[in-house]
């Protein structure tokens, strides 16, 4: 019998979470078929994700650099793609460490900012805290779009009334008596009823962040429209040193020019 030898297979470990994240997993399973393999890592994020139809994937967050480390030692990780919300700081701080000591090349997808215009009404701010201590200068019935962790800063105010957005059912750590009146909505912004629901609800200033996307884009020309003060909430500054991409394609593309070197990486740590 005549023994086969085939190719080794590298491994990419995406980052995801996103819709940018999903996308890109499809897009590079689409191009590069069985030529490459994909993991697609979500912290936090449920197993029935789109994300996780296409390749192979984990759930929950790295414990720490040492923990990335042992992980795309032990998949031996050809390379690192992350494709995470623009303010997932912590987790694309440590990836871009593990990378630099696992010596793993590394890339960022991150989605461009939204652009103020004439017709924008923005008041940017550093962080939440700052946003906090801004908005009852800036309105009463206030559109919180800013995810769970900083609620408890904003419903602590008086005298504010708050419509909250959060993108799943999650449990709160707070009751309802114990803070300033709200209304919370399930769902990610896509159904384009923002314009309408700040209008029922009397909404007079929207709080968000710098996410960026077309996905929520929605809430921005919401408030163009209505002429509503935005508290913009800025990025975090990205790390000085990674490498970044705008969008899927051109991450796509840097797989592709370096993929014979994620196959010649592979056979020298299989020879290890």
């Amino acid at each position: 019998m005549i023994a086969l030898h085939t190719e080794p297979v590298p491994t990419v470990l995406v980052l995801g979470g996103t819709g940018e994240g999903h996308a890109l997993v499809k897009t590079l399973r689409t191009r590069f078929g069985t030529q490459l393999r994909v993991i697609t890592s979500l912290a936090g994020q449920r197993a029935e994700s789109p994300e996780v139809t296409y390749g192979t994937w984990r759930t929950g967050p790295f414990r720490g650099v040492e923990d990335l480390i042992a992980y795309l030692r032990e998949k031996r990780i050809a390379a690192v793609l992350s494709a995470t919300h623009p303010f997932s700081e912590t987790i694309a701080r440590n990836a871009l460490r593990a990378c630099k000591i696992c010596h793993i090349p590394h890339l960022t997808l991150s989605r461009p900012p939204w652009v103020c215009t004439d017709e924008d009404r923005w008041v940017e701010v550093q962080d939440m805290l700052e946003a906090a201590r801004k908005l009852p200068s800036i309105g009463s019935r206030a559109f919180l779009t800013i995810g769970i962790r900083a609620l408890p800063i904003f419903l602590s105010l008086e005298k504010m009334w708050f419509l909250i957005r959060l993108p799943r059912k999650t449990p709160l750590s707070f009751s309802s008596d114990q803070v300033a009146p709200h209304r919370l909505v399930i769902g990610s912004g896509q159904d384009g009823n923002d314009l309408l629901m700040m209008r029922i609800h009397a909404i007079d200033v929207l709080v968000t962040k710098a996410s960026g996307g077309a996905a929520t884009f929605g809430k921005i020309a919401a408030a163009r429209a209505l002429a509503l003060p935005v508290l913009m909430v800025r990025r975090p500054p990205s790390t000085e040193t990674a490498k970044t991409v705008s969008n899927v394609m051109a991450a796509v593309a840097w797989v592709e020019s370096n993929i014979r070197q994620f196959s010649e990486r592979l056979r020298s740590s299989l020879k290890d």
